[in-house]
């Protein structure tokens, strides 16, 4: 018997011998509390210092509460997820979410295979179809036809075709110290066609060969108070101000460990890609392009903190006496990718930076304050800081642009489906609405 055991077992049998007087002078009774003594209240002032940080976060807290009230008690979460999947698991993947708090996007994608409920059939077949509209911002429509999967192989081979429309598309000119004043403006209309294949280790690693055939069209911009791209500069110094027809061949190698692939919070991306590019009929573009992506989500002592890391850098190098299109230049500004060509440097417009090079990190800290069921809320702090530059013998620290913010994003099985955000720039304060994360 160990010696607190046995330290136990003595006080017992002292207590249980003790004469019934002792008892007596030591009565009680067993409905008291513990602490009869009331605790001293807090005062006012010191009850509010502590709790200054969460008072504003009580509307949000408050209006969650009765939301999921509401969906508790009617099934809603429930509901919605069996339509998604049903509609999913037959081919049809709807999808919706907003640019700004004024303008939203729709659109789906359909699984043409599924749909003719050939699956089971074709497993390797894959014939999809996607589009996706903003209004007065995009309209983007897609398709892909081939094998998932050639023989038991990791091989794969589709035929591609995309066309997308962006109407607005922001220009500024083209170097690290171009003025922000207001810009111009132009239409961007490209259409693509051409053979993917390449082969597929896992799920993580995939290295892919693309050549496409690209018609390019630049029109003019469709916004009130801006002067079209070519009246900024020179005509005859804006390289493919009318467009182009090219021939980009393209190959990427991605290493991809990301848990959540729109949300993650652990793994990372590995991705390097390369292409060679050549203007066909009176287009004088030639070059070639290089980009290279790295990011990591590192959890911080707990699944609730996530430090979350990118690089992005890119090259594009005239060959002989080519150019490279301005369209096709790399670009800084504004919030993610998904919807326009630029990089994500919050706190700037899309496509403010212009020119030949860049490089980009982007830190972000993101926090969960609240977590129910499938339902997340999380804070984020983030700090971007970014440059172009003509050439890489040309870059310069002192040109380094940055902007600084935070925000909240709430999440439903690791979907995000609003993110509210501001960012503070050198060039002013820029507000964000949206429905997917920058990276």
């Amino acid at each position: 018997m160990g010696l607190a055991r046995l330290s136990v077992l003595l006080a017992i049998v002292v207590l249980a011998a003790a004469p019934d007087t002792f008892a007596r002078e030591l009565s009680y009774d067993r409905y008291a509390p513990a602490y009869q003594k009331p605790l001293a209240a807090p005062s006012t002032s010191r009850e509010i210092a502590v709790n200054l940080l969460t008072y504003p976060l009580e509307p949000v807290r408050a209006l969650t509460s009765e939301t999921l009230l509401s969906i508790e008690k009617y099934h809603l979460d429930d509901k919605v997820t069996w339509a998604y999947d049903t509609l999913k698991n037959h081919g049809l993947t709807p999808h919706a979410g907003f640019l700004s708090w004024d303008r939203r996007r729709f659109g789906a994608d359909v699984d043409f295979v599924k749909l003719a409920s050939l699956k089971s059939q074709f497993p390797d077949v894959t014939v999809q179809g996607t589009i996706n509209y903003a209004h007065d911002y995009y309209f983007k429509v897609g398709s892909q036809i081939g094998l998932e999967r050639i023989g038991d192989t990791g091989f794969y081979a589709k035929a591609d075709f995309q066309y997308m429309d962006f109407p607005r598309q922001h220009f500024y000119g083209i170097g690290p110290n171009t003025s922000a004043g207001d810009g111009g403006v132009y239409g961007y209309e490209e259409t693509s066609i051409g053979p993917v294949f390449g082969h597929q280790w896992g799920d993580d690693l995939s290295l892919d060969f693309r050549s496409l055939y690209r018609n390019i069209n630049i029109g003019e911009g469709h916004e009130a108070g801006r002067l079209q791209a070519r009246d900024l500069v020179n005509p005859a110094q804006l390289s493919g101000g009318f467009g182009d027809k090219l021939l980009t061949n393209e190959v990427g190698l991605t290493y991809d460990t990301r848990n959540h692939k729109g949300n993650s919070d652990r793994g990372g991306l590995r991705s390097l890609t390369f292409s060679y590019n050549e203007g066909l009929n009176d287009s004088t573009a030639r070059y070639l392009k290089y980009q290279a992506e790295v990011s990591q989500y590192f959890r911080l002592w707990s699944d609730r903190r996530v430090l979350a890391m990118r690089f992005y850098g890119e090259h594009n190098s005239e060959l002989g006496n080519g150019d490279v299109p301005f369209h096709q230049l790399a670009k800084l500004g504004g919030y993610g990718r998904e919807n326009s060509f630029s990089q994500t440097l919050r706190g700037y417009d899309g496509n403010r930076f212009f020119d030949a090079s860049a490089a980009l990190f982007n830190i972000e800290y993101r926090y969960n304050i609240w977590h129910y069921r499938e339902f997340k809320l999380d804070t984020v702090a983030f700090w971007d800081q970014g440059q172009t530059f003509p050439q890489l013998g040309e870059f310069k620290f002192d040109n380094f642009r940055y902007s600084l913010g935070g925000g909240f994003r709430v999440s439903v099985a690791e979907l995000t489906v609003l993110t509210l955000e501001a960012a503070r720039s050198g060039e002013g304060t820029n507000f964000y609405v949206r429905t997917e994360t920058p990276f």
